[in-house]
C-alpha cells in the first residue's frame, strides 16, 4: 500500500539550478532542463578545440627555443 509522503519533493535551491541562458564571452549559452542545446555544445566544443591548439603551440615554444640555441651555437662552430 502506498503511503502519503507530504513534503517529499523538496524545492531545489535556485543557486543549484542551471539557468536557461548564461551570458559568457563566447556569447549566450542556452540550456534546456540543465542540458546544453546542440548549438551551445557545438560552440563550447569549438572553443575547447581552439584552446587545445593554443596550448599545444605554447608548449612547443621551449623546445623550439632550445633548438634555436643549439643551431646558433653550432653555426659558431661549437660542438659537443
Amino acid at each position: 500500500m502506498a503511503q502519503n509522503t507530504p513534503n517529499f519533493n523538496t524545492e531545489i535551491p535556485a543557486k543549484l539550478i542551471t539557468p536557461d541562458r548564461v551570458p559568457t564571452r563566447l556569447g549566450t549559452l542556452e540550456f534546456f532542463d540543465g542540458m546544453p542545446t546542440e548549438a551551445t555544445a557545438s560552440k563550447v566544443l569549438e572553443h575547447l578545440t581552439f584552446l587545445r591548439g593554443v596550448e599545444a603551440f605554447l608548449s612547443a615554444i621551449p623546445a623550439a627555443s632550445v633548438e634555436a640555441l643549439r643551431a646558433g651555437l653550432e653555426g659558431f662552430g661549437v660542438t659537443t
